[in-house]
């Protein structure tokens, strides 16, 4: 009996292992933060205006799971997604999460044959971000952006335009593939559009970065990093003119930024 036992908790337990190997990361939103957070060291740091926000961030979305991270907000819920080249949903699921539309491991097919009930993958399987977004709720902005890139001048005024055009009492949540740097830099702006004319950037770099973001302001290269020294002092010095910007639209100044941008400023 006691052998028999062991043999069972060894299967029970393999099992679990190979159902966590293969499914796990898909059911999970990942480098999750909000403005609401709690900051370990707030010693110095302004927080003026933060907790207003409303503003989350993650890798590519699980719609499922970021609907229960979510569930106790009690205002409507928008989605500013800055990925690139996604491939879309198949059912809850990023299409990657089944090694579509490249890769094809022993994991993706195992996926593929427990969830959609056999090899291959036809189109009409897929899904739009906004499609599966409407699902649960949620109102869906898609605003481009290529990893390790500055923002590009139309780029800078839609995400402008889309804040702008949320209500004051909305959340905002936004991702990218990873989560990290276009995620990072996507919620600075939200917090710089929002609190430009009451925190100093300084602060705003500090406290997003207490929060779980990349810190903007530091330009050290990481060892392994896909960052080079030129995109981290490319991107640092355009986060510090996006802030100038949006402090001079305040006080009169041009209201697009490829018109202020084009004046050399």
């Amino acid at each position: 009996m006691r052998k028999v036992l062991i043999i069972l908790s060894s299967l029970t337990l393999t099992l679990t292992i190979i159902v966590a190997w293969v499914m796990l990361d898909g059911y999970r939103v990942y480098r999750f933060r909000t403005s609401q957070d709690e900051i370990a060291i707030q010693s110095g740091v302004d927080l003026t205006g933060l907790r207003d926000l409303h503003l989350s961030g993650s890798n590519q979305i699980v719609f499922r799971d970021l609907y229960r991270k979510l569930e106790n907000v009690n205002m409507p819920i928008y989605i500013l997604d800055v990925s690139n080249n996604s491939a879309g949903y198949i059912r809850e699921f990023t299409a990657d999460f089944f090694g579509y539309p490249k890769s094809t491991s022993l994991k993706h097919y195992i996926r593929r044959l427990l969830i959609i009930g056999r090899f291959k993958i036809n189109k009409s399987d897929l899904r739009s971000e906004a499609e599966v977004a409407g699902i649960y709720g949620f109102h869906y902005f898609h605003i481009p952006l290529n990893a390790r890139t500055i923002p590009t001048d139309e780029f800078v005024d839609k995400f402008v335009a889309a804040v702008e055009n949320i209500p004051h009492q909305a959340w905002i949540h936004t991702y990218c593939q990873s989560g990290r740097g276009r995620t990072s830099l996507a919620m600075v702006m939200v917090d710089i559009i929002k609190n430009h004319d009451l925190v100093a950037l300084e602060d705003i770099l500090k406290r997003q970065y207490l929060l779980g973001s990349q810190d903007l302001s530091d330009t050290s290269l990481w060892r392994n990093g896909t960052y080079t020294q030129q995109m981290l002092d490319d991107r640092k010095a355009f986060i510090i003119r996006f802030y100038h910007f949006l402090k001079q639209r305040h006080s009169g100044g041009s209201r697009s930024w490829v018109e202020w941008n084009a004046a050399g400023n």
